[in-house]
């Protein structure tokens, strides 16, 4: 990584230089950094964690009609990466996940969903689809957080447009592109409350009309559904973006201990992508304002987090997390790995 990118994504992220930075490419650098310390109990998480994946594997067996079509090994990688996301999602580490890979029939999955959440006390969990695409939400924290999003016109989320016609990445502001923020503004409340009508019955799946997208993208639809401090704005007409040349800051979010399985190393809760030429427009445009408030990209993402309902939100649930907080800032803790 060169001199000049390291200095700026060093001074934009407002960190010192015990960053762990490796370039992963000629276009991409990536950083690790994370949001929770070692969580209390890492072995009755583990536990906890493979019994529910039994409890999967199992589902999966009896109900599956076609098993001789999957190898076994991939039924249960398939079992292991599905419980790996309900606990994420049911104990409110995520707000949402994208299933990915091997899905079951939607009869078997939601029978896994109530059957599992039910008997580990985890929180209500819908199945939302989007076109061919299904993702886990928790409701409760979704739309608080969305709501969040709405009262605070989108300040806790960077969009940038990826549309080919752009050449380059553009940062989007509710000022001066009203009109894409307004159609964001429509899906959100859409979908928020159709999650709410959706809690309140025992069903638990979601179809999202493609018509009630307002013309989003896929790419943008699922970044906002799961919750990436920046999230690419592109449209429905066409599949192409400005991209594929573009030098991309990687980052991964997560624990700094394994969770989930026996192997040692970081357990990743999601990765989201940054343009660098996009940190360097803030950058310059945050130097311009006397009143700037929340310059780096962590602090603008948890500039509207509530360390309370967090830490009881974490506490709340059957997985119990303490998260690390920082008492001068009031804000969640983002850490090199």
């Amino acid at each position: 990584m060169s001199s000049q990118v390291w200095s700026m994504v060093q001074e934009y992220l407002l960190y010192d230089d015990t960053w762990a930075f490796a370039l992963t490419s000629r276009q991409s650098y990536q950083l690790y950094c994370c949001t929770l310390p070692v969580p209390a109990d890492s072995a009755q998480i583990l536990r906890q964690y493979k019994a529910i994946a039994n409890d999967i594997l199992e589902i999966i067996k009896s109900s599956e009609r076609k098993l001789s079509s999957h190898k076994p090994r991939r039924i249960r990688s398939s079992a292991s990466a599905l419980a790996n996301n309900i606990c994420c999602v049911g104990c409110g580490l995520r707000l949402s996940c994208l299933l990915d890979g091997f899905v079951p029939e939607m009869s078997i999955l939601q029978k896994i969903i109530f059957r599992i959440t039910k008997r580990y006390r985890l929180q209500k969990i819908i199945i939302l689809q989007l076109d061919l695409n299904f993702f886990l939400i928790n409701v409760t924290h979704f739309v608080l957080s969305k709501w969040q999003s709405l009262f605070l016109d989108f300040k806790d989320i960077i969009l940038m447009d990826a549309r080919a016609v752009c050449g380059s990445p553009q940062l989007l502001s509710v000022a001066e592109h009203p009109i894409v923020f307004e159609k964001i503004k429509n899906v959100i409340q859409k979908l928020c409350s159709d999650l709410l009508g959706h809690k309140r019955q025992l069903r638990n799946i979601l179809r999202f009309d493609q018509k009630d997208t307002h013309g989003l993208g896929l790419c943008t639809l699922a970044g906002l559904i799961l919750n990436y401090p920046a999230v690419y704005y592109l449209d429905s007409t066409s599949d192409h973006n400005c991209l594929s040349m573009c030098p991309l800051l990687l980052l991964s979010v997560g624990c700094r201990e394994c969770i989930f399985n026996e192997m040692n190393g970081s357990t990743v809760l999601y990765s989201f992508s940054i343009p660098i030429s996009i940190l360097e427009t803030i950058q310059i445009r945050g130097g311009c304002d006397e009143h700037r408030q929340n310059t780096g990209l962590m602090e603008r993402y948890l500039q509207t987090v509530n360390v309370k309902s967090i830490h009881q939100r974490l506490m709340e649930c059957s997985l119990s997390f303490t998260p690390f907080i920082i008492s001068q800032y009031k804000t969640l803790s983002f850490v090199a790995l």
